[in-house]
């Protein structure tokens, strides 16, 4: 039995990032881990001369390359001969060979039609007298040649074979799917005590698109999109980079979008950084829409002077706002509504979160934000959806000018703050529209 090679959490956490990709040079491994770059290249050079690190070699789609048909294959070679196993090492089909304990084979090939097979299966029967005792056919695989620190239990990141664009970051408390293809928003959140979807897919959280001064941008085109993933033992984070070529008043203005989770916490940690690359100023404001389904959640709670306020949600066509105000109003008419678009003040002061009720579920969905870079948190409700929707204060960017904007998302099924809503159910200061 060889001997084991002692390997630590640095050296785990290097190989999963060479298991995630192969081709990263030194200094990107060293950036995502928080390493120096000469320890990565130590350590590398150690796990190569100790063979852990055997060889680094492409894993290829063999569809797309004309050969779709890929099986397994178990043999009985009845006494090993070494021009068989000779013959499979050098077969074009044969993919990787193994060699059991009692002496039979297992193999996977990859062929270009059935015919191919059947010619391969003969060849093997007729000139080494071989038997066949099992073929089956590959119709999917969920990840192929994964390095056995990939993941960490309690911290994971996938990509899905059949889509690249969507990324899979997890925790034991949540789970959560980003579309790159889309911008970056998150189709899937779903809370490990109940499995649950609790995001409106077809539009999901973090869809983001800006005001330039005051007109709508319907949708903003972008180019070059581009992730990584950084990670250490307690967290783990995915950074997505896209640059605006085609609308001109927002030419070459970057967007850096930043999740984190961190081990044991059901709270999302979110950043956008905006990075104006252009020769004149930008005027512009972020807006962040998140999408839940309005079956789930169908109450507004807002926690205010240490106790929690609850708006019920009306699944209709009509829209309403929540705009942070410090101004302060005697008449309850004048608090709540303002002119056709209802606008909803808060009387008292500044809130820094605001969130959805599940009662189905007894779960809260908080967003946390900095009142200060918040300007206002609008609310939108369909028969499909909720919304709350960040907008954050107007900026002007000068040439290469930044911005950086935070907030999370978290979820709780504290008892505590469960009971305070259900307690409120009764109380006179609810609204309801």
């Amino acid at each position: 039995m060889p001997k084991q090679i002692k390997v630590d959490e640095k050296d785990k956490l290097i190989l999963s990032a060479l298991c995630e990709d192969a081709r990263l040079r030194n200094k990107q491994i060293a950036s995502k881990l928080n390493l120096s770059q000469v320890t990565v290249a130590r350590r590398i050079n150690k796990l190569k001369k100790l063979q852990v690190i055997k060889k680094i070699v492409p894993i290829l789609d063999f569809k797309k390359i004309g050969r779709p048909f890929i099986y397994f294959i178990l043999l009985d070679p009845n006494g090993l001969s070494r021009s068989l196993e000779k013959y499979l090492e050098n077969s074009y089909e044969v993919i990787s060979l193994y060699f059991l304990e009692d002496g039979k084979l297992f193999l996977k090939a990859a062929f270009e039609d059935k015919l191919a097979l059947n010619n391969f299966i003969n060849k093997i029967k007729k000139s080494f007298e071989c038997q066949v005792i099992g073929l089956y056919e590959v119709k999917s695989a969920s990840y192929e040649e994964r390095g056995i620190f990939h993941n960490f239990p309690e911290l994971k990141v996938e990509t899905q074979v059949d889509d690249q664009s969507k990324i899979t970051l997890s925790n034991n408390k949540l789970k959560l799917t980003m579309d790159l293809s889309r911008g970056g928003i998150i189709t899937t959140l779903v809370s490990t005590n109940n499995g649950i979807n609790l995001v409106f897919s077809e539009l999901g959280l973090l869809f983001d698109t800006f005001l330039e001064t005051q007109f709508w941008l319907d949708e903003l085109q972008i180019t070059h999109p581009y992730y990584d993933i950084k990670r250490n033992e307690d967290w783990i984070e995915l950074n997505f980079r896209k640059s605006v070529k085609a609308i001109s008043n927002l030419k070459d203005l970057e967007v850096n979008k930043s999740l984190r989770i961190e081990k044991n916490s059901n709270n999302l940690k979110i950043k956008y950084s905006l990075i104006n690359h252009g020769e004149t100023q930008k005027k512009l404001t972020l807006w962040v829409c998140n999408y839940l389904s309005s079956n789930l959640f169908s109450e507004l709670v807002i926690p205010v002077n240490d106790e929690i306020k609850r708006i019920k949600v009306i699944n209709d066509s009509s829209r309403g706002f929540f705009v942070i105000s410090s101004e302060e109003s005697d008449e309850l008419s004048e608090k709540y509504w303002h002119g056709d678009w209802k606008l909803f003040k808060h009387p008292e002061k500044l809130v820094d979160k605001i969130g959805y009720f599940s009662k189905a579920l007894k779960l809260i969905f908080m967003f946390h934000f900095d009142p200060d870079q918040v300007w206002t948190v609008k609310r939108f409700w369909g028969e499909k959806y909720v919304s709350l929707e960040l907008i954050f204060n107007p900026v002007v960017l000068s040439p290469e000018g930044s911005i950086t904007y935070n907030f999370a998302v978290s979820l709780s099924s504290e008892s505590s703050l469960i009971k305070v809503l259900e307690k409120s159910a009764s109380m006179p200061n609810i609204v309801s529209f």
